[in-house]
C-alpha cells in the first residue's frame, strides 16, 4: 500500500489529467561540448543512425528497476528523433564531409531508453505528505543504452555504453504549499524530465567523441 502511495505522490502533478503529457525536449548540444570538438582529419565518413525505440508514450520506472509505474499516466517523448538531430549537429561539426559511400563507416545505435522517477524524501515525510499535504522532492533520471561502431577497410571496432542524466523537482500536494499540483511554465516536472534527457544525450555525445578520438578519427 505504501509503495502505491509513493508512486501517486511522485506522479501527482500529472494524475489530475489522467493522460500522458508531452516532454518539451530540446535538441541543444552543450556549448562546452561543441567548443571542444576538434575537426577530424578524415576527409569523409559514412554515418548511419538507428533507434531501436519508438517515439511515443513512456511510463517512468521505480528507482534502480525497469518496473514501470502502472498508475502513472506517462509522458509523450520524441527521444529517437531528438537524439538523431543532436548527433547530426555534432557530426557536421566533427567531420568536413559526411556521405553514404565513404570509408570509414560510422554507425550509432540507440538500443534502449527509459526513465526513473522517485521521491528522495524519507518514508516518514512521504507518509505525512500523503496524509496531510506538503511538498515532496522528486528525482527524475533518464537512461540510454547505445552502441558505437566504426568500420574501416574490412575491420570494425564497437563500443557499448550506458549513460544517464538527472534533474530534481519539488511537487506540492494539497493547498498552502509554495509549489502547487498544477505547476506551469519552466518549473513543471515535464521540464525537469526534459533536462534529464538532454543531460543524458549530451553525455552520449561526449562518449562518442571520445570513441572517435581513441580510434584516430
Amino acid at each position: 500500500m505504501f509503495r502505491k502511495t509513493v508512486i501517486l505522490i511522485g506522479s501527482a502533478i500529472l494524475l489530475s489529467a489522467c493522460v500522458a503529457t508531452s516532454i518539451p525536449t530540446t535538441t541543444k548540444v552543450s556549448d562546452t561540448i561543441m567548443m571542444g570538438v576538434k575537426t577530424s582529419l578524415a576527409k569523409a565518413v559514412s554515418y548511419e543512425y538507428k533507434a531501436n525505440i519508438e517515439d511515443g508514450t513512456i511510463k517512468p520506472c521505480d528507482k534502480d528497476t525497469r518496473n514501470e509505474q502502472a498508475s502513472h499516466p506517462g509522458y509523450m517523448h520524441t527521444e529517437g528523433a531528438t537524439l538523431d538531430k543532436m548527433l547530426r549537429d555534432y557530426m557536421a561539426m566533427k567531420f568536413s564531409n559526411v556521405d553514404s559511400t565513404s570509408d570509414p563507416k560510422i554507425k550509432v545505435t540507440l538500443k534502449d531508453f527509459w526513465l526513473e522517477q522517485y521521491s528522495t524524501d524519507s518514508t516518514g515525510k512521504q507518509w505525512l505528505v500523503a496524509l496531510g499535504g506538503g511538498e515532496i522532492n522528486i528525482m527524475v533520471v533518464a537512461h540510454l543504452d547505445m552502441v558505437f561502431e566504426i568500420s574501416k577497410a574490412g575491420a570494425s571496432v564497437t563500443k557499448t555504453i550506458r549513460v544517464s542524466g538527472d534533474s530534481a523537482h519539488v511537487t506540492g500536494i494539497g493547498t498552502g504549499t509554495s509549489t502547487s499540483n498544477i505547476d506551469r511554465g519552466n518549473q513543471n516536472i515535464e521540464f525537469r524530465v526534459a533536462d534529464a534527457i538532454n543531460a543524458a544525450n549530451n553525455k552520449a555525445i561526449i562518449m562518442l567523441n571520445q570513441f572517435f578520438e581513441s580510434n584516430q578519427l
